[in-house]
């Protein structure tokens, strides 16, 4: 009888442990692609900045050249 019982504990065990893996494989699926959205994000920001950035050092070239001009 305790035979019996150590043996659904231990497969109980084993489930729950095939339970854990799974989720840990989708927790990791998940993280990849949240750190590829992220990435992306990060590329349209410094992007943005550098058109900012752009644009800012445009207009001060026109207004140096109508201050000397």
């Amino acid at each position: 009888m305790f035979g019996r019982q150590l043996q659904n504990k231990i497969k109980e065990l084993q489930e729950m442990e095939e339970d854990l893996r799974r989720l840990n494989e989708g927790a990791e699926i998940d993280k990849e692609k949240m750190m590829k959205k992220m990435d992306k994000l990060w590329k349209m920001i410094m992007n943005h900045e550098l058109k900012k950035k752009n644009e800012m050092m445009w207009k001060c070239n026109v207004l140096c050249m109508v201050v000397i001009g």
